[in-house]
């Protein structure tokens, strides 16, 4: 899963907090891995980037408390609209 998350004037602080927060706690899920936050130079952007060992290991990280935490803030301290979340399949190599 990748989000890009933009911050809404003046909140850029505040959405920092809560993404710092959510990778913290992803950390802590055995089947998922979070790599850390970044930011471009555009300083009100966020990249996060997570991946998980199954799709049943990401549907069971939907169901934490802190990514609902994490996606009842973003609305208001982010611009985000529903293309900024891309979840991925990976592709097998033989």
């Amino acid at each position: 899963m990748i989000a890009i998350l933009d911050a809404r004037p003046g909140m850029t602080s505040r959405l920092r907090a809560i993404v710092d927060e959510l990778a913290q706690q992803v950390r802590h899920e055995p089947a998922c891995s979070t790599s850390p936050p970044t930011r471009p130079a555009t300083p009100d952007r966020f990249y996060l980037y997570e991946v998980s060992a199954s799709a049943a290991a990401f549907d069971e990280h939907l169901q934490t408390q802190h990514v609902h935490n994490f996606l009842a803030a973003v609305p208001a301290l982010s611009t985000a609209q529903p293309g900024s979340l891309i979840q991925l399949d990976e592709i097998a190599i033989n």
